[in-house]
């Protein structure tokens, strides 16, 4: 996990207000994220060892793609909820909760129709902070991608693309942030899914989009279908526990989920 009240001396300088101590603004980023505190004082006391997982960092048999460790301190981490002003604005854009940005209207889509826009408002700087990883196990390869936004995800590929690894290729992908919107764009999708394909390809990726049974606004259609034009069959959990496996017996009791279908309709 990461552990940013450690690095508020490296911050400190980037605020406007001058008062504010090292020890002081470590103490304001533990309030704002008690529960990962709370997690972490969890595991020091039952002497776990903790790390921080930066671009580079292996665990098991995944590999972080993002964030870069300069990129999460200097950039995302004084973006953060409930610090104090910068010096500096507009380094990381900021946006209002998707929660407020109601649908007014919908609009038609088509296979060869996409309205999914590479100019909606990013993400948030903590949930571009977000571990996106990669495994490569037997040949089957996996990305996960957490809250993870379009310039994370870009890193990614970037990253991915310097240690000879093509993102396309993986067989298993989830959706970044319940299928919002905002995290995700035309060209970010070209690189981590692959371009579009014809509408009677059958898909070579499998999506798990984790979404509650409470919600109505995601995952968003036009993000789900800029998934399958990519050839990718979208499963959503929608309150439930589901599973994707590959050479493994079946379960007793589990049956196979239905995909989310192309929906002719999408958020304006």
């Amino acid at each position: 996990m990461h552990l940013p009240w450690e690095h508020s001396s490296k911050i400190r300088e980037l605020f406007k207000d001058g008062r504010i101590t090292d020890n002081s603004l470590s103490e304001r980023i533990k309030a704002s994220l008690n529960k990962a505190h709370q997690l972490y004082e969890v595991a020091c006391e039952k002497n776990i060892p903790v790390y921080e997982p930066f671009e580079g960092t292996h665990i098991g048999e995944f590999t972080v793609l993002s964030p870069l460790e300069d990129w999460y301190i200097n950039y995302l981490l004084p973006d953060f909820p409930n610090l104090p002003e910068r010096s500096e604005k507009n380094i990381v854009t900021k946006t209002i909760s998707e929660a407020y940005a109601k649908i007014l209207e919908w609009i038609d889509e088509a296979w060869d129709k996409e309205t999914l826009s590479e100019n909606y408002d990013s993400t948030g700087a903590r949930n571009e902070s977000s571990v996106i990883l990669y495994a490569n196990i037997d040949d089957y390869q996996v990305l996960l991608t957490g809250d993870a936004g379009k310039q994370a995800l870009h890193n990614s590929a970037d990253y991915a693309e310097l240690l000879g690894i093509d993102l396309k290729k993986c067989s298993f992908v989830q959706m970044p942030h319940h299928g919002s919107r905002r995290n995700v764009s035309p060209s970010v999708l070209d690189r981590i899914i692959g371009e579009k394909i014809s509408e009677d390809t059958q898909p070579t990726t499998t999506t798990f989009v984790s979404v509650s049974t409470q919600t109505d606004n995601h995952p968003k259609k036009v993000v789900v279908n800029a998934f399958i034009r990519r050839g990718a069959k979208v499963c959503e959990t929608r309150g439930k526990t589901i599973r994707h496996h590959k050479n493994m017996p079946e379960r007793t009791g589990w049956t196979t989920v239905t995909p989310l279908s192309f929906n002719p309709n999408v958020e304006k």
